[in-house]
């Protein structure tokens, strides 16, 4: 009998594989982070959901009792009935779904696994982990993540995640198959996105990079040493707020010009490319101090004060029947408007609502902005309107 996995209680080592971005670029950053407790968010909780919904009908499929696309997303009650389930999510799981078991098809004989629990004690310290999904053919493993946000893009290319989620899988499988293995490819479904990512890489140049890189750093950031390093990787940390690191790139970024009273554009550009950087660190260096002066201590220079306010009506239903009775009618008191696209299509789903109001639906131009030159997007060629747009 399979043994159900709660999703909403996974143990993390604390050398993480969805951690190891942080200390493999950083070291000590694992220790500093250990003294600070895990949160759950509603973003958290809602991609749980997801991927037990993920999960439970991938089973469904496996034991013949489901075939997507031509059947109906299975749906448990336990599910249906969770605050976080709507037809949105359903649509992406089915998308994710789809996504896996194509794979598994054109992979001939191929066994997939979910869920398939790993240990890497081998190149990290108590290291252990389980993997959303992985497929193992003859000599192709494919292992896939799903990703349920929609606030960071993630990639496949040299993702530490997913690659310490196949040297564990890899690691596991019978000495005789783990031999035949040559491939393996990794691939990121980030379905609200439409983002599916992959990245490919020999079983022999994965296991090197486990031995070779994973294993010495992980020893170093297990022991707490090395030097704090900022960058991409600082996004997440539970630390950042505290890290001297932090402050001082951002001191020497504004020392390293030179005299003259102008920023020069290549300038410019130097600063906004590490602006969101230094704006998010800002952000967690308030909040930061914001619960330390909550919890009665003392920031030097602040104080703890009541916010702005903005003025609310406590009871609705009064409020009309008074209004009602000086001789306001109830179109001269209340509004009433369509909800937006994003909550019509939780209510009848993407493709009945687009089919439904076809024609009605447009997306207007956006106006421009700046971007990274990585960005994907094509790169607009100005014009006097636009600016003109911008400035109005």
């Amino acid at each position: 009998m399979k043994v159900q996995v709660d999703h909403t209680s996974r143990a993390h080592a604390l050398l993480s594989p969805s951690s190891s971005h942080r200390w493999l670029n950083c070291t000590p950053s694992a220790r500093l982070e250990e003294p600070y407790e895990s949160t759950s968010s509603a973003a958290s909780e809602e991609g749980t959901v997801a991927h037990e919904l993920a999960e439970h009908a991938i089973e469904k499929y496996l034991a013949g009792e489901y075939l997507p696309l031509l059947d109906e997303l299975p749906v448990p009650d336990e599910i249906r009935n969770n605050k976080y389930y709507s037809s949105e999510m359903e649509h992406y799981v089915t998308d994710y779904v789809c996504y896996v078991c194509d794979i598994h098809e054109l992979e001939e004989g191929a066994k997939m696994s979910i869920e398939r629990k790993f240990d890497l004690t081998t190149y990290v310290p108590e290291c252990f982990g389980s993997c959303d999904c992985d497929i193992v053919g003859e000599t192709v493993l494919n292992i896939i993540d799903l990703k349920y946000g929609k606030g960071v893009q993630v990639d496949a290319n040299g993702n530490s995640q997913l690659m310490m989620y196949a040297i564990g899988v890899l690691n596991s499988l019978e000495p005789a198959h783990r031999a035949k293995i040559e491939k393996v490819r990794m691939h990121i479904a980030q379905v609200r996105l439409g983002n599916y990512s992959v990245f490919e890489m020999s079983a022999r140049d994965l296991t090197h990079w486990a031995i070779h890189v994973l294993r010495p750093t992980a020893e170093k950031a297990w022991a707490g040493q090395g030097e704090t390093k900022v960058g991409n990787h600082c996004k997440f940390c539970k630390f950042k707020a505290q890290c001297r690191a932090q402050k001082e790139a951002l001191v020497n970024e504004f020392e390293t010009y030179g005299d003259t009273k102008a920023l020069t554009l290549d300038e410019i550009g130097d600063i906004l490319s590490k602006s969101d950087m230094f704006t998010d660190w800002l952000a967690a260096v308030k909040t930061f101090a914001m619960q330390a002066a909550t919890r009665g201590e003392k920031v030097k220079g602040w104080k703890l004060v009541e916010g702005r306010s903005a003025r609310v009506i406590n009871d609705t239903e009064t409020a009309i029947e008074r209004l009602k009775a000086i001789g306001l009618s109830t179109e001269d008191i209340t509004n009433r408007k369509l909800k937006g696209i994003g909550d019509l299509e939780r209510l009848v789903g993407k493709k009945p609502l687009a089919a439904t109001l076809d024609g009605l639906i447009v997306k207007p131009q956006g106006l421009p902005t700046l971007a990274p030159e990585s960005d994907k997007r094509e790169e607009l060629s100005p014009t006097i309107d636009d600016f003109d747009e911008l400035n109005s």
